[in-house]
């Protein structure tokens, strides 16, 4: 303030204010730090709103500083609300946000196991589905593991289903499918037993053919088994049809052959019986033919008998011609 008289004379005094703002805002609370499962479960950014000494309200958004993990579902996010005011003070407040997934995916129920006879039997793989709490859907199809046994259709089929989402956490449902085949052959029947009177009678054997529930048909000639009796028209064959699928069932089918000859040979008549006067009318011995059932012509010399008489030309000759089969 300056004071002046009338003359000129002046005098004066002073008052000096300073003015310095070196209080910062003061910024509210910030949210509460999160563990999350899921990037989607982070919540959206919100503005925050401190009151500073001079300037009054001043609201901010945040910024976000992220530190990735080993997924995209696994990280740590920093958000930081800065307040400044015009005089460069400044307050801020941090929100620490961890995200990571440890929840494996929920797997549905893997197919019934089944026990079936064979390979072909086997149902086709289906792709399942699962849920995940980040990834949501997550559809796959099985591996499968094969434990063989002795034959083609002898084996054990665990198909796997293993569900994985971006975090590596699994889960995993099972199918066992137990293929044995247990059945035979069903064969077609075998021909008749026969019982017949010579070997050239029988039969040329025939092949037969049976269904099995795996193998299809399969078509065997048969094995032959003689017991022989005391002659070769006399002898007993069993024929038999074995069949065997991939895995040894086997099923088997029987004809039994009876040759018995029991019928003689059928001789040509021979010469009539004659009277004569003296011994040297005799006429001279011929072969006789006969025929076998089984032997075919069968030719033999007489034998003779004779039964004496009283002198050189009183006799009775008996000749006879006897016909043997191999039998």
């Amino acid at each position: 303030w300056t004071f002046t008289d009338t003359c000129g004379n002046t005098s004066s005094v002073s008052q000096t204010i300073t003015v310095l703002d070196t209080i910062a805002p003061v910024p509210p609370p910030a949210p509460g730090d999160l563990n999350l499962q899921c990037a989607s479960d982070v919540p959206a950014p919100v503005d925050l709103t401190a009151i500073d000494n001079c300037d009054g309200p001043i609201t901010v958004s945040p910024t976000a500083n992220i530190t990735p993990g080993n997924c995209l579902n696994d990280f740590v996010m920093v958000r930081t609300w800065t307040f400044t005011d015009t005089c460069g003070n400044t307050s801020s407040v941090s929100q620490t946000i961890t995200v990571l997934d440890t929840i494996a995916p929920s797997a549905p129920a893997a197919p019934d196991d089944v026990t079936v006879q064979c390979a072909d039997d086997v149902p086709p793989p289906v792709d399942l589905t699962a849920t995940d709490n980040c990834d949501g859907d997550i559809t796959v199809s099985p591996t499968a593991n094969i434990t063989p046994g002795n034959c083609l259709n002898d084996f054990t089929l665990v198909r796997t289903w293993t569900f994985t989402d971006t975090c590596g956490n699994t889960s995993s449902v099972s199918q066992t499918i137990t293929v044995l085949d247990t059945i035979a052959p069903v064969p077609d029947p075998a021909p008749g037993d026969l019982n017949l009177q010579c070997a050239s009678d029988v039969p040329p054997p025939v092949d037969l053919t049976a269904t099995d529930n795996c193998d299809g048909d399969i078509t065997v000639s048969p094995t032959v088994n003689i017991t022989p009796g005391n002659c070769l028209n006399d002898f007993t064959m069993v024929r038999t049809w074995t069949f065997t699928d991939t895995c040894g069932n086997t099923s088997s089918v029987s004809q039994t052959i009876t040759v018995l000859d029991t019928i003689a040979p059928v001789p040509q008549s021979p010469p009539g019986d004659t009277t004569l006067q003296c011994a040297a009318d005799l006429p001279p011995p011929v072969d006789l033919t006969a025929i076998d059932n089984c032997d075919g012509s069968i030719t033999v010399s007489p034998t003779t008998n004779v039964t004496p008489g009283n002198c050189l030309n009183d006799f009775v000759m008996v000749r006879t011609w006897t016909f043997t089969d191999t039998c």
